[in-house]
């Protein structure tokens, strides 16, 4: 089984956050042509300061990264129900989006959940959940699906996590005292999210062979030292990832998009890294992450000599 996470970029973030992989630089006379044309359309316009949402254009690069990643199940972050959610289920077998608590009158593109791919060649799609995270009503989803080739039942949940400031900050310092106060909010934040999220996928498992969580955790490797660590959360409560540690947001060159797996039936796993050479590293800020997912049998641990000697007691009875 080949799962794969991918946070492809809100357009509306990305405008609003400098995010240029996001957008065009445009002069205003070509703003003002670009907003009539939009108007025309009843839409409006993405852009601020002259950048100038370029998701027209940048969609297909993410479909192109996507179809040639040869995925079974896709997690998929900061997908928004007004362009990229419709764009994504014209050419992709697409579940449901999860938008979580919708402020009035908040703007439609600001508006943007995780939803979760699949190929239907490979994988048997069964059934769905959409729900929010009791401690912040972020939306969330999880998806259960039967690979074709073992006949294993996947639960996979697509996972973008509260954020907060990476920086290292010293409270003992004036300067640092808030800076180190905001990001221990936003680390307990994103951790009791977790903890909501876990609870929800690890209930009525009924025929579920494997827990899958992955997703944009927010988190690099390097807070796994220090209290409230989402990825120390799972790794006590018996998951395991791949070992890939390769930076998969480009910019700040940290590891913060994780896949987690924990098997709930005996048998042996081996989870091994995807590698993506044909991937346009400029369709979004992150890179795709994926893990192949190999199963066997556990072999019997019944010593050898009992078994011979119940042999030998058949033959003379």
């Amino acid at each position: 089984m080949k799962i794969l996470t991918y946070n492809i970029l809100n357009p509306y973030h990305a405008v609003n956050w400098n995010t240029e992989e996001g957008y065009h630089k445009k002069d205003q006379a070509e703003i003002e042509q670009l907003k009539s044309e939009e108007l025309e359309k009843g839409e409006t316009l993405i852009e601020k300061e002259g950048r100038v949402d370029n998701w027209p254009t940048r969609k297909q690069v993410v479909l192109s990264n996507l179809e040639s990643s040869g995925f079974d199940v896709a997690c998929l972050q900061e997908v928004c129900a007004a362009n990229s959610y419709q764009d994504l289920k014209s050419r992709l077998s697409v579940i449901g989006l999860s938008l979580g608590k919708i402020e009035a009158n908040e703007d439609k593109y600001k508006v943007m959940g995780p939803t979760i791919a699949y190929n239907p060649q490979t994988v048997d799609f069964i059934r769905q959940k959409i729900f929010e995270a009791k401690s912040n009503q972020r939306g969330q989803i999880y998806g259960d699906f039967k690979d074709k080739a073992s006949g294993q039942i996947f639960r996979v949940a697509s996972l973008h996590l509260k954020g907060y400031l990476s920086k290292k900050f010293d409270p003992t310092i004036e300067e640092q005292k808030q800076g180190w106060e905001n990001k221990q909010k936003g680390k307990v934040d994103g951790y009791n999210e977790l903890c909501d999220i876990v609870s929800e996928v690890e209930s009525d498992l009924q025929d579920v062979d494997h827990i899958v969580l992955c997703g944009d955790f927010n988190e690099d490797q390097w807070e796994m030292e220090y209290p409230l660590s989402r990825q120390v959360k799972l790794t006590d409560s018996r998951y395991q990832f791949d070992g890939n540690l390769n930076p998969s947001e480009k910019r700040s060159e940290r590891k913060i998009d994780w896949i987690f797996h924990k098997s709930l039936k005996n048998v042996s796993v081996n989870l091994a890294p995807m590698s993506f050479p044909n991937q346009n590293q400029e369709a979004s800020d992150h890179l795709m992450v994926g893990t192949e997912i190999s199963m066997k049998p556990v072999e019997s641990t019944f010593p050898e000599r009992l078994h011979y000697k119940r042999k030998e007691l058949c033959l003379r009875a």
